[in-house]
């Protein structure tokens, strides 16, 4: 699971904040909570001037959540 994360890692960190804006979004539609806070998580460290980094912090701080009650 680990090298699948990494090259989940390596291929997303290649994606424009809009477009991993919109990867996290689908991810957390499918409830992948996970894998769309990382999208989150990136937009917020790597774009934190873009027009998206608002909403990415609210969107992971979600993910978050929602992960935290899954693993209960």
């Amino acid at each position: 699971d680990t090298g699948a994360d990494e090259q989940e890692r390596e291929r997303c960190g290649k994606l424009s904040d809009p477009c991993r804006q919109d990867a996290g979004l689908a991810l957390a539609r499918q409830k992948d909570w996970k894998n769309a806070a990382v999208h989150f998580k990136r937009v917020t460290e790597s774009y934190a001037d873009s027009e998206f980094a608002d909403q990415a912090l609210y969107e992971w701080a979600w993910c978050e959540r929602a992960n935290e009650n899954m693993e209960q």
